[in-house]
């Protein structure tokens, strides 16, 4: 009954407040995209503190530290054919380091490891196209690069002229090819002219910077009765990209762990494991806020006993089998293989003949 009671409080607070959705217009409208070690950043930052403190959570505060931060700089594309030459609509890849490439047009499809290694000595040499599909982009750019790529260029898998923006960064490694992404349009304009046997050489120029900046992270705590209990994380990125407002990614989640503070708020002194809400920067530009978390509180880790990582918690449209097809892409190389395949057992176990049909594929 004790616990009927809470989950009744929960709900009501939840449905008849609009906190949630005041959170996330602010996070777009007044922070913008929220690029790491920005001013739009910052001010985010500023905003969840004061939430959190509004709340009456404990231990409010931010956690600065370094990382690679990026500065967008003009990005030019143009493709000759022997006969003229275009300039293709174009931008740089998160992270793109600034530099000039010129060379021969090379498409990979969709570029997975295996696709790469045969074709290994292609790709020496020559600017490679390649789709958003297969593995993630940061992996494509890592593997191309290996094989002696001079850079790449990722084209969108929907119409409409959008362009990639996510970041090709895998940490530690070096970035010394440029990398830019353009729209399904131009990438399947291009492909239509190799496919007639033209070559196409390409130059590419790009003029953004990756420097040592400071990002924050944006802690606040809901403590539980029992310190022997440990702690609960809750928590997700709340930085984005440069190039639009970052509302689904991850403007929902972000505004989710700000919800989630304002509503358990109302339970402390009620709960036994304590609530640690942690808002990570520099997520995009290579899961920076994270493992300077780790890095800093190691001696916290063993007394967290779960994480919830709010990231792109809505998307309209999407079904229970399309999310789990989307996951099995995803496994090996944005998610570890072993918990993807625990997950997808305990699904498995619940008896979803819907979900087991699409396990087993």
């Amino acid at each position: 009954m004790k616990y009927q009671k809470m989950d009744d409080k929960i709900f009501s607070r939840v449905w008849t407040d609009s906190t949630v959705e005041e959170t996330l217009r602010y996070l777009c409208d007044e922070c913008n995209g929220r690029l790491a070690c920005t001013d739009d950043e910052r001010k985010a930052g500023d905003y969840i503190l004061a939430q959190f403190k509004a709340y009456g959570l404990e231990n409010v505060h931010a956690e600065p530290f370094e990382m690679t931060g990026w500065i967008r700089g003009e990005s030019t594309m143009t493709v000759n054919d022997g006969a003229s030459e275009v300039t293709i609509d174009s931008w740089n890849m998160a992270c793109s380091p600034g530099g000039d490439a010129g060379a021969e047009l090379f498409d990979i499809g969709d570029g997975t490891e295996k696709q790469i290694k045969e074709m290994a000595e292609d790709i020496s040499g020559k600017i490679i196209l390649t789709n958003i599909k297969g593995p993630h982009r940061s992996i494509k750019y890592a593997n191309c690069q290996e094989a002696g790529a001079l850079g790449l260029v990722i084209y969108h898998g929907n119409p409409g002229s959008l362009k990639p923006a996510g970041s090709i960064s895998l940490g530690e490694m070096p970035l010394e090819m440029p990398a830019i992404g353009i729209s399904y349009e131009s990438g399947t304009y291009l492909l239509r002219l190799m496919k007639q046997g033209k070559t196409l050489k390409v130059a590419l120029e790009t003029t953004s910077q990756n420097k040592t900046m400071t990002a924050r992270n944006i802690v606040g705590e809901i403590p539980g009765t029992d310190p022997e209990a440990g702690w609960i994380v809750v928590g997700g990125h709340y930085d984005g990209h440069d190039v639009a407002q970052a509302a689904y990614d991850n403007g929902s989640g972000t505004a989710m762990t700000v919800e989630v503070s304002r509503v358990l708020s109302q339970f402390r002194g009620e709960l036994k494991t304590g609530i640690r809400f942690v808002l990570f920067s520099g997520e995009e530009l290579g899961l920076n806020g994270s493992f300077a978390y780790t890095d800093q509180h190691p001696e916290a880790l063993d007394s967290i006993r779960a994480v919830f990582n709010a990231d792109r918690v809505y998307r309209k449209g999407r079904s229970s089998d399309e999310a789990i097809l989307e996951l099995k892409r995803c496994s090996g190389n944005q998610f570890d293989p072993g918990v993807v395949a625990a997950f997808l057992r305990s699904l498995e176990n619940k008896g979803s003949s819907s979900v087991n049909s699409n396990i087993k594929k």
